[in-house]
């Protein structure tokens, strides 16, 4: 066997451990390297743990939003997985990300976006977004929430996280692009789709527009916080306007948060 089938065969036993694609694990092969970790090919994912001791996997977020005006404030815990490289490698959705801090801040700020709307969030991960949603009030007054994540796991941690927080949201497992189920509990459809560092790879991104075309209304918005990964933002736009969407920036800066976007709304052509 040449040296090349050798590392593609290295590369799908990782792939098919972990779910990762080729062009991810050749992300995380050149990571390590430049960062002085020594890796074993058949094992980069155990190599970058080992080198960064990873082992205590749980944590507590404390997590607390004012708004800019001074008028909203809210404070909450959320159970979760530490960030560093490594421990999300399995479930993306198990930690908090940048972006969704990013979307949390434009929220508290916003809420004209938000309260006494039919409210879906796609890749909801830990709850953040939700806890703070239904912590400010916005869901009183003819509102509503569901979340969603397509990852098991995560779902159940969600749910956990649901329920210390003596919220009352409900969540569904929904797995991009495949609609039809969700559909038929939600035939309504929805006001506003909201999402945050759900993007992680070209390969998300149709599955991802096709679900947010499919339940959103026809006079709704979908909110997107997104962080700079291997996807450019263009490839995004490009998605949503080939299904009859438009795109503009309703959040210009999110301030001390690096590689993170402004925050994007997609509505329908009119």
């Amino acid at each position: 066997m040449s040296d090349d089938e050798d590392q593609r065969e290295d590369e799908g036993s990782d792939s098919g451990e972990v779910g990762l694609s080729e062009e991810t694990l050749r992300a995380l092969r050149e990571f390590a390297l430049g960062n002085g970790v020594f890796v074993d090919s058949k094992k980069i994912i155990e190599s970058v743990r080992d080198h960064f001791e990873i082992k205590d996997r749980d944590d507590i977020f404390k997590m607390s939003y004012a708004s800019k005006d001074g008028e909203r404030k809210t404070e909450f815990e959320l159970k979760g997985i530490k960030k560093e490289l490594g421990q999300t490698l399995d479930s993306t959705g198990l930690t908090i990300w940048r972006a969704a801090e990013h979307l949390c801040q434009f929220i508290i700020d916003n809420p004209p976006f938000f309260r006494g709307k039919t409210i879906c969030e796609l890749g909801a991960g830990l709850g953040l977004v939700a806890v703070l949603i239904e912590k400010l009030g916005y869901v009183e007054s003819g509102g509503s929430l569901v979340i969603t994540d397509g990852d098991e796991p995560t779902l159940q941690l969600l749910i956990e996280n649901k329920v210390d927080n003596e919220c009352f949201f409900e969540s569904s497992y929904l797995y991009w692009g495949e609609n039809e189920d969700f559909l038929s509990s939600y035939p309504d459809k929805f006001e506003v789709v909201i999402a945050a560092d759900v993007i992680y790879e070209d390969c998300q991104v149709e599955p991802l527009l096709d679900t947010v075309a499919a339940i959103l209304r026809p006079d709704g918005e979908f909110i997107l916080a997104f962080a700079r990964r291997n996807v450019s933002i263009d490839k995004v736009h490009r998605a949503a306007e080939q299904r009859g969407l438009e795109w503009r920036i309703v959040d210009e800066h999110a301030e001390g948060v690096a590689g993170v976007e402004p925050v994007f709304a997609y509505t329908w052509k009119k």
